[in-house]
């Protein structure tokens, strides 16, 4: 054997294993194999945290790639953490509330995922998308009606750029203040104009929010 060839080969010897199960453990997430998933974990002893190369981690990643089955044992396995957040401080939470996953995001909650946090919420995430289930689930667990994200927004607002006109009406009769301006001092009205939603809901937002 070439000595360059043994030194390839003493190269590969000298890798740790984790660094192949962990590669192997994002794979299994990436095709959504929550079977090959729990046999590797229940093989290695892998940390079902273990984050992608880029430091992503498992549940944000399968709730991102769409691997509801993969998503649905992580949430089952308690040594999971449901709180783990990805980059942009997204939480679990807030994926299946924007992307509409209402078995995960009623897993999430039965796992205890915080429903209330600082700043942004899984609610202003579920405002964000035109289907109303997400937003009522999250009300009904608890969600504040009038979070505030970092520059004031809440999730009417949000509902008023990006939702429909039920996630309006449910937010307000939650408890959602109409009244209330984010750090640029826009009301929900203003984030209806802005979205060019129809004249009659903007003058009901408008009336409701009252002067400026």
């Amino acid at each position: 054997m070439r000595r360059r060839h043994g030194l390839i080969t003493l190269a590969a010897l000298a890798l740790p294993a984790w660094a192949d199960d962990a590669k192997d453990y994002w794979t299994a997430i990436t095709y959504d194999q929550d079977w090959h998933l729990a046999r590797l974990v229940a093989r290695t002893g892998l940390d079902p945290n273990t984050p992608s190369a880029d430091g992503e981690p498992p549940l944000v990643g399968a709730l991102r790639q769409d691997a509801d089955k993969v998503a649905a044992w992580l949430i089952a396995n308690p040594r999971v953490d449901v709180e783990a957040r990805n980059a942009a401080g997204e939480t679990p939470l807030m994926l299946a509330a924007i992307r509409t996953k209402l078995p995960l995001l009623k897993q999430l909650l039965a796992r205890g995922a915080k429903v209330n946090q600082d700043g942004w919420t899984a609610l202003h995430y579920a405002c964000s998308q035109i289907e109303l289930a997400p937003a009522q689930i999250l009300l009904d667990a608890g969600a504040d009606a009038n979070a505030r994200s970092p520059n004031g927004t809440t999730p009417l607002m949000m509902a008023a750029r990006y939702g429909g006109l039920d996630q309006l009406t449910l937010l307000l009769a939650r408890g959602a203040n109409p009244r209330l301006r984010n750090a640029r001092g826009l009301s929900v009205a203003d984030f209806a104009r802005d979205a060019g939603r129809m004249d009659d809901i903007v003058e009901r937002l408008a009336k409701l929010a009252g002067p400026a």
